[in-house]
């Protein structure tokens, strides 16, 4: 079975980091195409790939141009068809109040940057079932 993954971050270098923490431990998945990794650039660019491909797990950024991370939670759990996405935030916004936001907006988890390799990948493995690669 496919499963599909959305990397929703506006900073190049930290969407290049997450790749390659994904390609790196699910490298045979993706051969197979059983994990497919989609990326998008901001918020709007972000919903637009949501609503076509239905992602089973999401990573997103908060702070972005457009339309920020909360909107995207609010938006995606409001649509019958992306409720049941697990939705990830990935934020330098630490303060308790950026957190229950956070909560608030929908979103499943709330992670602070800096964040280690082995999180984004047991959070893979946790929602998706795959196992890393060694």
């Amino acid at each position: 079975m496919q499963r599909k993954l959305l990397i929703i971050e506006d900073e190049r270098n930290i969407r290049a980091l997450l790749l390659q923490i994904l390609e790196e431990a699910f490298e045979d998945y993706i051969d197979k195409e059983e994990l497919v990794i989609l990326e998008a650039l901001n918020g709007e660019q972000g919903l637009q790939l949501a609503r076509e491909e239905k992602p089973d797990l999401i990573f997103s950024d908060v702070m972005m141009p457009k339309i920020d991370g909360f909107e995207v939670c609010r938006v995606i759990k409001k649509d019958p068809e992306l409720v049941n996405a697990y939705i990830v935030l990935l934020t330098a916004k630490g303060q308790e109040f950026d957190k229950t936001e956070g909560t608030d907006s929908g979103c499943d988890e709330y992670i602070t940057k800096p964040f280690g390799p082995d999180l984004i990948v047991s959070k893979v493995e946790e929602r998706l079932g795959f196992k890393r690669i060694d």
